[in-house]
């Protein structure tokens, strides 16, 4: 414009925030809190930085694993990572096996990630011989559980010793550079991370075979098939000899007349039969008349009831017959009648209740 001076505005714009953070956040961020305590005794322990880490439990990334020679197959392991530089709301921390020393390429890598406030286990592999990384299916990992507490993000899983991954073998009973980086991420998709990844200064055996404590288990010998139970056969049962103590005897003494004490000058008589002894105890029961017949009163009756006494009475065989004719002969007699009836209609007579039934001989009738 005429009358005045020509200014050039000039401005930086930033395409991609990711690309500038790697540049000036070269620093780790080192956070106390890592649990280190058990590192030597029940796991096995590398951490960044590596002059300090195990020692203090102030770290960036921790790898932990625990190798069981029984279990040569697989090695249980776990990572701890602290929030990257800026706090991103999503982020990653990765370990990964390299069999070349300060090299990212080629190395098998597995990730934490902390998504939307869950965390989950991924793994991939970083191209040979380039800058890319390529994402892997969970073979040969199994997952287990993952956190975020006091800003450090831990994730547990399950690696098998060997991983056959396209033209290359990874068996962490040899050597391995371990490879720590964190990152921002993206859903499940990571970005570039923020620092220069640590990488160990030795390579370190994961799972040494050639320290085996435990011997290879001895393959079990071939058991024979087990045989079907055999039934047992019922053993013939037979009543007991006179004189033997059964259980209808004991209940018998113990309810009717309370088992011998052996105070009594008089011990209980020897039993002839499954039912009673044959003679009353009067060492502890009063004389009744003998036999009882429940027809007649008896002189001892309850005041109150003017009924016998219970404890005063002593049954027999032969009162205990008594009792069933008395209440089964009306109904044999009613029996007999309309049997009666019918044989008088067919045959002409009648039958007695009180004569034997008649012995038929072989070709005569009735």
């Amino acid at each position: 414009m005429a009358g005045f001076p020509q200014v050039i505005l000039t401005a930086s714009i930033l395409l991609d925030v990711i690309s500038l953070w790697p540049r000036y956040a070269t620093a780790q961020n080192v956070v106390p809190g890592f649990p280190t305590s058990d590192c030597g005794a029940t796991f096995g322990c590398i951490g960044f930085p590596e002059d300090s880490c195990l020692a203090s439990g102030q770290c960036s990334i921790l790898l932990k694993f625990a190798f069981d020679p029984a279990f040569k197959e697989r090695v249980p392991v776990e990572i701890y990572g602290s929030v990257p530089p800026f706090r991103p709301q999503n982020f990653w921390i990765a370990v990964g096996f390299n069999p070349e020393p300060n090299k990212m390429g080629g190395a098998l890598v597995t990730e934490c990630v902390y998504n939307n406030g869950a965390a989950g286990v991924f793994s991939s592999r970083n191209i040979p011989n380039g800058h890319a990384n390529q994402r892997l299916l969970l073979t040969g990992v199994t997952p287990g559980n993952g956190s975020l507490h006091d800003g450090i993000l831990a994730c547990s899983f399950v690696l098998s010793r060997v991983r056959n991954v396209n033209e290359f073998t990874y068996d962490l009973a040899q050597p391995f550079y371990i490879i720590a980086a964190t990152g921002p991420a993206m859903g499940s998709t990571l970005r570039q991370h923020f620092t220069r990844p640590s990488m160990s200064n030795d390579a370190i055996v994961i799972a040494p075979l050639d320290n085996l404590a435990m011997p290879e288990p001895q393959p079990l010998l071939q058991q024979p098939p087990p045989q079907p139970p055999q039934p047992t056969p019922p053993r013939p049962t037979a009543p007991p000899p006179p004189g033997t103590t059964t259980f209808r005897n004991i209940l018998f003494d113990k309810f009717l007349h309370s088992p011998w004490n052996g105070e009594s000058p008089t011990p209980p008589p020897k039993t002839t039969s499954f039912f009673r002894p044959v003679m009353p105890m009067t060492d502890r029961l009063p004389t009744l008349p003998s036999p009882p017949v429940f027809h007649q009163p008896n002189p001892q009756t309850n005041p109150a009831m003017q009924t016998p006494i219970l404890n005063d009475l002593l049954l027999d065989e032969q009162t205990v017959v008594q009792m069933l004719m008395k209440f089964i002969e009306p109904t044999l007699r009613m029996i007999v009648e309309i049997l009666n009836r019918g044989n008088i209609l067919r045959y002409g007579q009648r039958a007695d209740i009180n004569q034997p039934f008649p012995s038929f001989q072989k070709g005569t009738s009735v």
